[in-house]
């Protein structure tokens, strides 16, 4: 039988807390890389990120990613990390939540081929969403510094993250909008 790649990093054994990974991925007797599974997968070859780097821009990207897999109700954003890398998304769902405690309400999913963290490099501050795994996910985690210097080479890069960071944050200002009526 046949599995697609994301198939076979779920089945892997990669680290169920997202605390251990490597860029290097076990699948059975075979080791993955994060760039030979993303180019295995149309989709997310397909996504924008990838879409907005040349062959070259890509490679030096995701050869600094770091697989990561976080269970069902994990937190991806954890407050008390440093400089948070940018997350593409390779497989499961996010729930985007915006405000704190019980009074978060949900923006958005975000999906595979999405990103997430796009925040720290436009805004350069805190993040204004948290993001909760809808079951088992996997992601590339992205160094800020590596996408820096991707986005300063390649303007569409660049205009790719901020169409993001607009659309989520106009989901934010509707919702907060929506129960400020309430």
């Amino acid at each position: 039988m046949l599995y697609s790649a994301a198939t076979r990093l779920r089945r892997s054994g990669l680290s169920q807390t997202g605390d251990a990974a490597t860029a290097v991925t076990r699948v059975g007797l075979k080791r993955l890389h994060v760039g030979e599974l993303v180019r295995t997968d149309a989709l997310l070859r397909g996504c924008g990120l990838l879409r907005s780097l040349d062959e070259v821009g890509v490679q030096r990207l995701l050869d600094e990613a770091v697989a990561r897999r976080y269970p069902q109700g994990a937190q991806l954003r954890r407050e008390d990390a440093g400089e948070r890398p940018l997350l593409l998304i390779l497989s499961g769902e996010v729930a985007l939540l915006a405000g704190a405690g019980g009074a978060a309400a949900e923006v958005g999913i975000a999906r595979k081929g999405e990103v997430l963290g796009e925040e720290g490099l436009l805004a350069g501050g805190a993040e204004a969403l948290q993001a909760v795994a809808q079951g088992p996910v996997d992601v590339a985690e992205l160094p800020l510094a590596a996408v820096r210097g991707a986005a300063e080479a390649s303007p569409a890069l660049a205009h790719y993250l901020r169409s993001v960071h607009g659309a989520r944050a106009a989901a934010c200002s509707e919702m907060s909008d929506f129960l400020g009526r309430w």
